[in-house]
This record gives structure tokens, C-alpha cells and sequence, in this order.
């Protein structure tokens, strides 16, 4: 159990899965500190993104929705415009790819908003209650070496990561 009452264990591979597991419990209050540093961030940059991360009606894949549906449109006119055959066929395949790219957009929104953002949500109240178990490897004080911070969920897997050199946060 570390100082804030997260359970934080070091990442070991198992055979067959994905996801890393935990392996021996961190108790050194450094490397738990510099483990705070990086879901702090987190917490910080959800909270600044709020209005799209955890809003009942809007996603992230908005924009791209909003810009591809008005590419289609654009296309869609330009379609007859050309008097080259080929050049309107290859205009229409574009038609077809964009559809396409919209259907699946529209699958990720209505996942988003049906299962990502509830356990973003319950990831958040777990971490700030405790309840999470966070999942580390790399090299916690070595800013010339990468340290990641995990958190998982049913269908999350969250990744903090210092990256090396640079220092800065990725997730």
C-alpha cells in the first residue's frame, strides 16, 4: 500500500497478454512521488479537457467528424465537375473511403460515449479515493530513460510516460 493508498507495483510481463501485471509492490516514497507527479498531470489534463472527455453529448472525434463531413460534401460536388472520366471515378472511391471513415468514426463516438467515458470517469474517482492499483516500469529517477505510468480499466489502458531526455508527458 503506498502513502496515498493507491497500490503501486512494479509491470511484469505474462505470457498471452497485453496488458502488463503486477509484480512486487513499490514502497520507496521517491519513486511513489515521481509516480504522483505523472497521474497528477493526468488528473490535471482531464480536468482541463473536461468539456469533451467526460461531456454526456460531445467526444474527442468531434472535430474530425465535423472536418471529414465537410470534406464529403466538398467532394461530393466536385464529383461532376471534371470532364475526365478517371478523375471522377477516383473523386467517387474518395466518396466511398470518406463514408466509410465517417461510419467508423461515429462506431468510436458512440463507444466513447457508452464505455470509454464511464470508465474514465470511474477511473478518476478510484484514483482519487484510493482504489486503483498503478502498474510502473522504466527508470523512475534516470531522465536520460523513459518511466510509465499505468492505469487500467475493463476496456482503458492508460499510459503516463516521462519520456526520456526531453521530460516531458505523454499519455
Amino acid at each position: 500500500m503506498a502513502l496515498n493508498g493507491l497500490r503501486i507495483c512494479w509491470g511484469r510481463k505474462v505470457k498471452g497478454l497485453r496488458r502488463l501485471e503486477c509484480g512486487e509492490e513499490v514502497k520507496d516514497p521517491r519513486i511513489i512521488e515521481e509516480v504522483m507527479k505523472l497521474i497528477n498531470e493526468f488528473i490535471d489534463r482531464v480536468e482541463k479537457r473536461r468539456g469533451v472527455l467526460l461531456s454526456e453529448s460531445a467526444t474527442p472525434f468531434d472535430n474530425a467528424t465535423n472536418a471529414l463531413n465537410d470534406w464529403l460534401r466538398n467532394i461530393e460536388t466536385r464529383i461532376g465537375e471534371s470532364n475526365d472520366e478517371g478523375i471522377a471515378n477516383l473523386r467517387r472511391a474518395m466518396l466511398n473511403a470518406g463514408k466509410r471513415m465517417l461510419e467508423l468514426l461515429n462506431q468510436a463516438c458512440e463507444k466513447w460515449l457508452k464505455a470509454y467515458k464511464p470508465e474514465l470517469e470511474e477511473l478518476i474517482k478510484k484514483i482519487q479515493s484510493g482504489e486503483t492499483k498503478v502498474i510502473i516500469s522504466g527508470k523512475p529517477f534516470d531522465k536520460s530513460k523513459s518511466f510509465t505510468v499505468r492505469l487500467y480499466t475493463e476496456d482503458l489502458a492508460i499510459e503516463l510516460v516521462r519520456v526520456a531526455k526531453s521530460g516531458s508527458i505523454t499519455m
